[in-house]
């Protein structure tokens, strides 16, 4: 039965190591799943990608979200609670 998996040695610099780390804990994944992310979004057709306009939109629209679930007083609320 074949892998599922194949091991890859990689290099990085310390500093890069080190920021990939803090960003992969911060997004709860471990180092290897932080590089297959990226690597997944790097080769994903084109149709699938945000352009910067269609984030930086996505993002607007969010914090207008968010400002108004504070003005109706629901802003702090957290799911299930």
């Amino acid at each position: 039965m074949p892998r599922e998996n194949t091991t890859q040695g990689i290099s990085f610099t310390p500093t890069l190591l080190s920021q990939a780390k803090t960003r992969a804990k911060e997004k709860g994944l471990s180092v290897s799943a932080y590089v297959q992310q990226l690597i997944l979004s790097d080769l994903a057709d084109d149709e699938t990608r945000l352009d910067a306009a269609a984030l930086a939109r996505i993002k607007a629209l969010l914090m207008e979200l968010m400002e108004l679930r504070q003005s109706n007083g629901r802003g702090a609320e957290k799911r299930g609670s």
